[in-house]
């Protein structure tokens, strides 16, 4: 919980020296310089009340994008947190990832990309007829994704997010809690090494006992 008791949402995302953190009765943002106290900075328990799937923010941590269950995208401006841009995709987004100027939706449908460059004006630029189970990772210009009920990995490239490229499949599983770092996917108890990015392999597995924590 935070300084005044209340619990954190369930969906986080880091920015400079904050936390923000979303929840059904809005979006938090706590001051994490003071991590004994973790005093709330501001709030909006209103304007962005709703139920989330996921959060994200851009590379500046100037906009931030929500995917709620409504089947819209919101695009919040952190300096404010007023919604920029409510945008509907037709389909539940399942997770929304920035790269870029672009964010990467996965809906219950499809993928959809999103020029959000200027957030108050984000429009589709593509869409990919594919369910998937996970949100896009991104290595470089290189981005992978996992097929909903299927043991694929998708291998795309994103250079030119307007028009994806895609690249290949590898037999493979990614879901929606993997986390890319230093070359490496962490997956649960696997351990994917993208050190050639085009080649993903499977490098190990961790033991996970009760009480650790990843």
């Amino acid at each position: 919980t935070g300084s005044a008791g209340e619990p954190f949402g369930s969906l986080l995302a880091i920015g400079d020296n904050v936390l923000y953190s979303m929840a059904p009765d809005g979006l938090r943002v706590y001051d994490i310089t003071q991590a004994d106290k973790l005093p709330l900075i501001k709030a909006d328990y209103y304007s962005l009340r709703g139920s989330y799937s996921d959060l994200s923010l851009n590379g500046a941590k100037t906009v931030a994008c929500a995917a709620g269950f409504d089947k819209t995208l919101l695009f919040i401006n952190i300096a404010t947190l007023e919604t920029a841009k409510t945008l509907n995709l037709g389909s539940t987004p399942q997770s929304c990832r920035f790269y870029g100027n672009y964010v990467f939706a996965t809906t219950e449908d499809d993928i959809q990309i999103i020029d959000a460059g200027t957030p108050d004006a984000a429009s589709v630029v593509t869409q990919i007829p594919l369910k998937t189970s996970s949100p896009f990772l991104f290595n470089g210009d290189i981005a992978y994704v996992s097929g909903f009920g299927t043991a694929s990995i998708n291998i795309y490239d994103v250079s030119n997010p307007a028009h994806l490229a895609f690249i290949k499949s590898i037999s493979g599983f990614l879901s929606r809690n993997a986390v890319l770092k230093n070359e490496k996917v962490y997956d649960g108890n696997q351990i994917w090494d993208i050190s050639d990015p085009l080649n993903p392999s499977l490098a190990g597995s961790v033991s996970l006992d009760e009480g650790d924590l990843l």
